[in-house]
């Protein structure tokens, strides 16, 4: 599940295991599916989920495109 806690500027992304809901949309994403709640929609388009080691830690990431 990909999706937006809290509101305004203090609104962060969140990443996790999940079950699918029926306010949900599914997506495919090489053969896993991915699901985002049609109230965060908005929030997560244009967004690209990746994850990062450097020397200072290691993450996901979360960059506009």
């Amino acid at each position: 599940r990909i999706g937006v806690r809290g509101g305004g500027c203090g609104a962060t992304f969140m990443l996790g295991f999940d079950k699918e809901k029926t306010t949900d949309e599914v997506y495919m994403l090489q053969s896993v599916p991915v699901y985002i709640d049609k109230k965060h929609l908005m929030y997560v388009i244009d967004i690209q989920v990746d994850f990062e080691e450097t020397q200072e830690g290691r993450g996901f990431t979360f960059t506009k495109v």
